[in-house]
């Protein structure tokens, strides 16, 4: 009865067995999440969030080009850090909000700035996400179809691997769940005060902690349109609109600055070239669905008609929707978060559906809508579905951690060979030619992962001027560090010779030898 009758399962205490296999789910996700999570190097964005939670802003984008400089500042670390609250007054030259960031600072105080220690803030923000996961699912769904959602979000490779990174992500999917779990409660017990309070300040949160939330909390204010009524409906349209008001007047002039600042709102790695780009965005949506199970790099591998037939029973799903009213909201929040991100790939012809991160706060609305699909003709095998995709994801799950999630970047070996190989008066020469990506984020990560290097240095956005080619001659020999360092190195600088070169999905690194002055014509 409980099962078939969410309405009635929502007003009923848990059972023994339910509150067990709860717990299972929780320890099984605290096992994944953990499970060698400080192997894995490190990648860029992680690295920089580290940066950025020092509250001294993004210092790698800040250096002044073509200055060799002979001091190494530690960029990273705590103890040359500004306290937690200046972290909002320095964030130029990006565009996200302070939250995380400060949450984060706050995490670091206490137990510091390692790869263990900063990801198991996400790990430990992933299973509070799975808990009030499952509460929201349990009210508007019943236990039975909770617990199977709950499941498939603590297995799903997408969850484990961003709860295995120093992201924002998972604090932005736990805040986006408070604010529905509140929503839910008040549609249901109606608006106390308390619950208005938890709703809004949630929305604080949620709105500071990433720029992605826009499209859920446009989910939030038409599902409240929709399913509320009378004073209800007043009641947290008036507190979505406070919250709104509040978040405007906090961040709107950091926000401006932000804006002011930022170098590239389409950045190269985002942009596409091909033609049909309308097409392609329809391609990519429809490959998102598997990649929030199995991972961005998994999922991308999986043939097409197999990602057009888990579409298809989605939509079996949502064909539901008259007799499953209890599937509104994680439709609504779908729709919006991937057409949010969809809006902005054919608005700017980029590719950002191709990275999972823009679009994972969706991710549990496709959790919940695998766990509701039935079929009441086939008896006991009804549920077939969503119990063959729990199977699929603990075997694939554990398959994946037997050889380890592989990292975005392995900054760690990139950093060691530079380290090892590069003599102590070696000068290394940062360089990319991009108004987006700052050369000096390959200092960031070198120095992070070999904080007592003491080597000259220096950033280069564009050639180095006949002054400092003089300068560099002087040397014998130095290192071209950044993407695609091994083709711009003999290219800017002339006379120069590549003894040795290193690559990897970081970046390159190529030393260099100097042989004499280019012949003049």
């Amino acid at each position: 009865m409980i099962d078939s009758s969410p309405g009635l399962a929502r007003h009923l205490p848990l059972t023994r067995r339910q509150l067990s296999v709860l717990a299972l789910i929780v320890i099984a996700g605290a096992f994944v999440r953990f499970y060698q999570i400080s192997r894995p190097s490190l990648w860029l964005d992680e690295i920089w969030s580290i940066e950025m939670a020092r509250g001294q802003g993004s210092q790698h984008d800040q250096f002044v080009d073509g200055v060799i400089r002979t001091d190494q500042a530690d960029i990273t670390s705590l103890a040359t850090a500004a306290p937690w609250w200046k972290i909002g007054s320095h964030l130029q030259l990006i565009i996200h909000p302070p939250l995380y960031f400060i949450v984060l600072r706050w995490w670091m105080d206490f137990f510091g700035s390692t790869a263990g220690a900063t990801r198991s803030l996400s790990a430990i923000v992933s299973l509070f996400e799975i808990c009030i996961f499952f509460d929201v699912c349990r009210l508007l769904h019943g236990p039975r179809i909770a617990l199977i959602a709950t499941a498939l979000m603590t297995l799903a490779l997408a969850q484990i691997e961003i709860a295995q990174e120093t992201r924002s992500y998972p604090q932005l999917i736990f805040l986006g769940l408070c604010c529905c779990d509140a929503l839910v409660r008040i549609e249901l017990f109606g608006a106390t005060p308390r619950r208005l309070f938890l709703l809004s300040a949630g929305l604080i949160a949620f709105m500071l902690t990433h720029y992605f939330a826009a499209g859920a909390v446009a989910a939030i204010s038409l599902y409240a349109l929709i399913r509320l009524r009378g004073k209800n409906r007043n009641r947290v349209i008036a507190a979505i609109a406070i919250a709104g008001l509040f978040t405007a007047a906090v961040w709107v002039g950091p926000f401006l600055e932000q804006m002011r600042t930022f170098p590239d709102f389409n950045p190269g790695y985002l942009r596409e070239n091909k033609s049909h780009h309308f097409l392609h965005t329809i391609s990519r949506t429809i490959k998102l669905p598997l990649q929030y199970f199995f991972g961005e790099t998994r999922g991308q591998q999986i043939r097409l008609p197999i990602h057009i037939a888990a579409v298809l029973i989605l939509l079996y799903a949502i064909a539901r929707l008259r007799t499953r009213p209890d599937l509104l909201l994680w439709l609504l929040w779908i729709a919006c978060v991937i057409g949010w991100s969809a809006a902005q790939d054919l608005a700017h012809h980029s590719r950002i559906l191709d990275y999972l991160r823009y679009t994972i706060l969706a991710s549990p609305g496709v959790y919940v809508l695998v766990a509701t699909i039935e079929f009441p003709r086939f008896g006991p095998l009804r549920s077939a579905i969503p119990y063959a995709a729990v199977t699929i994801l603990a075997v694939t799950a554990g398959l994946q951690l037997r050889k380890g999630i592989p990292p975005h970047m392995d900054c760690r070996s990139f950093s060691r060979y530079i380290d090892t190989h590069a003599k102590p008066d070696d000068l290394l020469l940062y360089y990319y030619p991009s108004r987006f990506a700052s050369p000096g984020i390959w200092y960031l990560c070198f120095k992070y992962y070999s904080p007592e290097s003491q080597r000259p240095w220096l950033t280069l956005r564009k050639p180095p001027d006949a002054a400092l080619l003089a300068q560099l001659e002087k040397r014998q020999s130095l290192w071209v560090i950044g993407l695609y360092a091994n083709s711009y190195g003999p290219q800017i600088l002339p006379g120069w010779h590549v003894e040795q070169s290193f690559s990897n999905d970081t970046g390159d690194a190529c030393q260099m030898r100097y042989i004499s002055a280019p012949a003049v014509p």
